[in-house]
């Protein structure tokens, strides 16, 4: 009759940043535990707090499955002699089964037939199993800091406190680290902290909830989003999104009391993302805004408590009370901030080193302002007002790194910039370009569409991104296996996003270059070789982005082995390639293309037409010509289907050539002449892909003619 497991691991308050993953893993690990252990089971499922990791399992088997030991023994041919009689083989290998020969059997494998022991085994009583299962998963839990208490040896998130296991009603009796398991669990820290004997998942469950402790963190989740969003509308308001925090608060309570307070409303003078940060970073409270607008917000807050006290009112005026104070020093910083003015902050970040070899941020600033003049040039040409804009938001951008405000509240660097260039009476896009640039700052902005407001504003985060990554290079510290510090694969993973969703064209090989001829010589690298490096970076991201997208890894490799520098035009000859290759007839005109691109050999020289001594010769490189016009205007624009159309016109006049022309002929310059028609019409490919790194199904395109 199946069972239900039930395993308890009770501790000290888990960092709400590890509960979630540790529920995962958990859930995880003893999937993949029963099976090894070949203990049958039904649905898996977790449940947490700040104070526990639950695993609860329907369906488990009382007994282990049966099972075979198969042990294949010498050849047939060599275990038997010419009378039929056993060799020495095989009785040594029947003796070290533990039966006579003519217990063994025999199976024909790829080797020929060979003699075969099975042994089947029965399996053990899943209690029993699962006494030496359990100990072992909660071992295996990874956790990025664990700690380790009173004199055992185990490591775990936080100190271990009780076990409960049970398998149906009988408890599963094992010792871990000095912590013996049993039926006991334990309800809320404060409300209930009594051991409680439990009979299985419904019992667990119900008298958890008796004793103040809602388990499923889902469940735990919607009991605040509903009781916040109906003291929200008891404030007329609405909560001010953060999903993030929502999710922090969820795991931080066993039992969610749903508080509000209010603050002075003379703070609403402060910037709203102050406002905010205030009540989020150090108190853990939810903004409230007026319903319909985003960042109007209103003097109030809500908060969630860990318990029902007596008199909520006394909490209410505590929390109001440290968030006062909290909100009083941010207005301090910001009258502050305000007194000193962007200008002689971008003085001050002189003193603030941005590495050692690299200089400070002010000496950044500099390298980022002129990479935007580059980059306005080539991204948006004419444009005085977009470069007037990003060059001068480059100038101020990093100056509020060093303002009290942002010392107070590292996440709100670039947006305080941005309200201190506003203050300063610095142009809205100006403004904004300075709080946006540090847009996008990870995978999850990516995702979510967050990125710079202004065409100002996106120059800056590529220059900043772009410097960030090259001269981190320069002063040898590249990303390794073992870490990025400097998180220069989530900078240059900005770059790229940022140049495909807004469409951003321009040489990044060249800015680039122009980055490293700024930052090398502060760290006396060489130059060249920090740029084709850098290239290779970001070319291997590109190749792993487009690649995830579902494209085809050959047609990727073909693309990138071409890469001109622009990512968006990259990717859409990439596309054009992937389509063509669903064509019925792309596997002959892949054949044809390589024919050409394989001939070549060394630098491709001038195409002499007087040295034409065969009619393909001519009719190749007329054929040529003629689609080299037609394609020009459409690589031009971006049409690399229509050109791509264009160029397997070309397969009748390649294949004529190579059927009827000797191409390495003793004659050097007539070798050389046919070389370089051969180079010149492998260039014409070239301009979308470097077609030889097509792999075709069972290619037979052979040597050409020699």
């Amino acid at each position: 009759m199946p069972l239900e497991l039930l395993v308890e691991i009770g501790c000290e308050e888990i960092p709400a940043r590890f509960l979630g993953p540790a529920l995962t893993q958990l859930a995880g690990k003893a999937a993949v535990a029963l099976a090894r252990a070949r203990i049958r089971c039904g649905l898996i499922k977790t449940y947490g707090t700040p104070r526990r990791l639950t695993l609860a399992v329907d369906e488990v088997a009382e007994m282990q499955q049966r099972w075979e030991e198969r042990k294949l023994g010498p050849g047939v041919a060599h275990a038997f002699d010419q009378n039929g009689e056993p060799t020495k083989a095989a009785t040594g290998f029947a003796r070290s089964c533990g039966v006579s020969v003519a217990e063994l059997g025999r199976e024909q494998t790829d080797k020929g037939e060979r003699l075969l022991y099975v042994k089947k085994i029965e399996g053990r009583p899943s209690k029993e199993v699962l006494a030496e299962v359990i100990p072992a998963l909660i071992k295996s839990l990874e956790f990025a800091k664990a700690m380790r208490w009173g004199e055992g040896e185990m490591a775990f998130v936080r100190p271990v406190h009780w076990i409960l296991a049970l398998l149906g009603e009988d408890a599963i009796l094992f010792s871990l680290d000095g912590t013996a398991s049993g039926r006991m669990t334990r309800g809320h820290r404060f409300l209930s902290p009594e051991p409680v004997a439990v009979t299985g998942i419904a019992d667990y469950l119900e008298k958890l909830d008796l004793r103040g402790v809602v388990p499923d963190p889902q469940f735990r989740k919607e009991i605040i989003e509903r009781d916040v969003e109906l003291k929200a509308g008891e404030l007329g308001g609405e909560m001010y999104p953060d999903p993030a925090l929502m999710d922090e608060v969820t795991n931080l309570v066993e039992f969610p009391v749903v508080l509000s307070g209010g603050f002075d409303a003379r703070h609403l003078a402060l910037p709203a993302e102050v406002l905010i940060a205030c009540l989020r970073t150090h108190q853990r409270y939810f903004a409230l805004r007026k319903p319909g607008t985003d960042k109007e917000l209103l003097p109030f807050f809500i908060t969630v408590a860990n318990t029902p006290a007596t008199d909520l009112s006394v909490v209410i005026r505590g929390n109001e009370r440290v968030l006062g104070a909290r909100l009083a020093d941010a207005e301090f910083y910001w009258r502050e901030d305000l007194k000193t003015g962007i200008e002689k902050m971008r003085g001050n970040a002189a003193g603030m080193t941005f590495y050692q070899t690299l200089g400070s941020y002010l000496d950044k600033m500099g390298r980022i302002e002129r990479l935007c003049g580059r980059l306005c040039d080539a991204i948006f040409p004419g444009d005085a007002g977009v470069k007037k804009a990003a060059t001068e938001a480059a100038r101020y951008c990093k100056a509020d790194l060093v303002s009290q405000m942002v010392g107070e509240f590292a996440e709100l660097q670039g947006v305080m910039g941005g309200e201190y260039a506003r203050a300063a009476g610095m142009d809205a896009e100006t403004a904004r370009s300075v709080r946006d640039h540090y847009l996008p700052r990870s995978a999850e902005d990516i995702a979510a569409g967050t990125y710079p407001s202004d065409p100002a504003g996106e120059v800056v985060s590529l220059a900043d991104k772009i410097d960030s990554v090259v001269s981190c290079w320069a002063a040898g510290l590249a990303p390794t296996g073992a870490g990025d510090p400097f998180a220069l694969r989530r900078q240059a993973q900005g770059v790229i996003a940022l140049c495909l969703i807004r469409g951003l064209r321009f040489r990044l090989d060249r800015m680039i270059e122009e980055s490293a001829a700024l930052s090398c010589p502060l760290t006396k690298a060489d130059a060249g070789k920090v740029g084709a490096e850098v290239k290779e970076f970001f070319a291997a991201r590109l190749k792993a982005q487009f690649m995830e997208s579902g494209l085809p890894y050959d047609v990727v490799d073909a693309g990138l082995s071409v890469w001109n520098g622009d990512v968006p035009d990259t990717l859409a000859k990439i596309e054009a390639v992937a389509r063509m290759k669903k064509r019925p007839d792309f596997d002959p005109l892949m054949i044809a293309f390589k024919r050409v691109m394989n001939i070549v050999e060394g630098a491709p020289g001038e195409v002499d037409q007087s040295r034409f001594k065969d009619e393909a010769e001519a009719v190749l490189y007329s054929e040529y010509t003629r689609v080299r016009h037609n394609i020009g205007p459409l690589l031009a624009a971006g049409s690399y289907d229509q050109a791509l159309e264009y160029m397997a016109g070309l397969k009748p006049a390649v294949d004529r050539f190579f059927d009827q022309v000797m191409v390495n002929v003793p004659d050097q310059e007539l070798r050389r002449n046919r070389h370089a028609l051969c180079a010149t019409v492998a260039g014409l490919f070239k301009g979308v892909a470097d077609f030889s790194r097509i792999v075709i199904a069972g290619e037979k395109s052979g040597p050409a003619k020699s």
